[in-house]
């Protein structure tokens, strides 16, 4: 069995350099290792209410799902990006929170309400 590899590109741009470095590292993981890019371009931009449990009339969009499940699924994350006025390009920082909005075992096992980013 493959371990699965997210690559998430820092620059929405089709032919970014960024875009062009992730590509080719793709080839570069040994046997075993099945890389790919993660799309984040078309994601919308974060909500607290869709993991809010409080807020039942604020429906969770399918893509913030998917993208969800592709990284729970993933046995690493590979960011690949530039410096952009010495920080993450917007792209890159809009989505970080989906990793940080609920802890491990919330984005395990859906029971937790700790909001950690690793409670247990």
């Amino acid at each position: 069995m493959s371990k699965k590899v997210s690559i998430l590109v820092g620059s929405l741009r089709k032919g970014s350099f960024a875009r062009k470095i992730a590509q080719n590292v793709i080839s570069m993981f040994p046997e075993g290792y099945e890389a790919q890019i993660v799309e984040i371009g078309h994601l919308p931009l974060y909500n607290f209410d869709y993991d809010d449990p409080a807020v039942t009339d604020f429906p969770t969009p399918s893509s913030y799902t998917e993208f969800r499940e592709t990284i729970k699924a993933s046995a690493g994350v590979l960011f690949v990006t530039s410096e952009n006025n010495r920080t993450v390009p917007a792209c890159l920082k809009r989505h970080r929170h989906r990793f940080q909005t609920q802890c491990r075992c919330c984005l395990e096992k859906n029971t937790c309400r700790h909001h950690q980013p690793f409670c247990r």
